[in-house]
This record gives structure tokens, C-alpha cells and sequence, in this order.
């Protein structure tokens, strides 16, 4: 079901005005009950995971500040920590940017979310198409996204600051954030996106894997190889 040029945002519940022989208005209720149940849970478990990474990294950097402070960005535990915090940062934003991509796709006039990715690529050597694939866009979506994406960077932020490890380590962290950062920012604003989405894609996955990026190094150093 698609959204109108005038409805705004899909509402599942509104079909039980519309349409009272598909499903009744209590049926409509409790499904609406279910599924605000269910996302109230998702982001009770989100927001208690990012309080605990918080702690965390908080606990260590007041652990660390009482001991040499030189030798705290060594050994395995702040890489752990760090690591842990990355992961769960790039999970939240991939979550993110599903969430914005299914509003978009489902604003559009496109049959299958894939035809939407792959035509807004086929844009850069095509050019936009004569009329806009989109016919109408609500940002609660959005708005809701944003409760996801904004609390897990500011988390690994806090990490990052809180936590000692090697810059060059950090850098391609923080870079890796950004580019999903941006690429979810920037989902539908201009044609060729999609381009941007693949990169920001990719590069959060592998670093799911491999969180230190040690592809992107020209050789790790020893603690680097000890730590992993």
C-alpha cells in the first residue's frame, strides 16, 4: 500500500475505516497494540544497551585515570571496550538507515525496493526521470530514526573520548561512522544516492568484522596484532 500525494505517513489502522471488509476496527486495534508493544520493547532493549556501553566506557576511563595514564591506550581491554562500542554504534545506524530507506521506498511508485536502489544508480548515466518517483514522503519515519542514530553516535562518541586507544585506529573508526552517518542523512536527497548508501553499506559491515579497519593500514603494529 502506498501513500498518497496527500496522506502522509502509512497508517495500517486507518484500513479498518476505509476498508471495514479487510479488517475490522478492532482486529486494526489489536495489531496496532501488538506492534507498538513490540517497538516499545526494541527500544527498551536499544536505549538499555547504550546505557550500559555508556557505563562502560565511563567505568574504564575512571579506572584508567588512576593509573598511569601513559600506558592506558595499551593492552587488549580498551581495544575490547572500544570495539564492542563501535559494533553496537554501527548496528544501530545500519537499523537507522533501514528504517529511513523502507519510508522512502514506500513514499515511491516504485514495485520492489530494489528496482527503487538500482534506478536511482541507473540516474548518474541516465539522467532523473522526466517526473518524480516519489509521491509523497511523511518524516515521523524519520523522526523516529533519529531517536536510533543520534544516542548511539553520541555513545561512541563518548567512547572514543573516554577510551585510549592508537589515533590511527580511532580516525578510521570515526571516518567509517561518518560516511554511515552521512549516508543515512542523506537517503532519497539527491539522485545517485544509492551510491553512497552501497559505500556507507559495506563499510559497516566489515566493520562489524574487523572494527580496526586494518585493511585501510599499512601494516599493524604488534599490539595491534595481539589485540585481535
Amino acid at each position: 500500500m502506498r501513500a498518497g500525494v496527500d496522506s502522509g505517513d502509512i497508517d495500517w489502522a486507518s484500513i479498518a475505516l476505509i476498508r471495514p471488509e479487510v479488517v475490522s476496527v478492532i482486529e486494526a486495534t489489536a495489531f496496532s497494540g501488538i506492534a507498538y508493544l513490540y517497538m516499545a520493547v526494541c527500544f527498551y532493549v536499544m536505549f538499555a544497551g547504550l546505557i550500559l556501553l555508556y557505563t562502560i566506557a565511563d567505568d574504564y576511563w575512571a579506572t584508567a585515570r588512576g593509573s598511569d595514564l601513559g600506558t592506558s591506550h595499551k593492552g587488549d581491554v580498551p581495544r575490547k571496550i572500544l570495539h564492542g562500542l563501535f559494533r553496537c554504534s554501527v548496528l544501530g545506524m545500519l537499523m537507522a538507515i533501514c528504517m529511513v530507506v523502507q519510508g522512502r521506498f514506500l513514499s515511491s511508485d516504485a514495485s520492489d525496493v530494489w528496482v527503487w536502489l538500482f534506478t536511482d544508480i541507473a540516474t548518474l548515466w541516465l539522467g532523473p526521470p522526466p517526473t518524480p518517483s516519489e509521491v509523497g514522503y511523511g518524516f515521523a519515519v524519520h523522526y523516529l530514526s533519529m531517536i536510533v542514530a543520534l544516542p548511539t553516535c553520541a555513545v561512541m562518541t563518548f567512547g572514543i573520548i573516554r577510551v585510549r586507544v592508537p589515533n590511527a585506529i580511532v580516525f578510521r573508526m570515526a571516518t567509517a561512522l561518518l560516511v554511515v552517518f552521512l549516508a543515512y542523512l542523506l537517503v532519497g536527497a539527491f539522485p545517485g544516492f544509492a551510491v553512497l548508501l552501497a559505500v556507507a553499506m559495506f563499510l559497516g559491515v566489515y566493520g562489524l568484522v574487523d572494527p580496526d579497519y586494518s585493511i585501510l593500514g599499512k601494516q599493524r603494529a604488534p599490539e595491534e596484532r595481539r589485540a585481535s
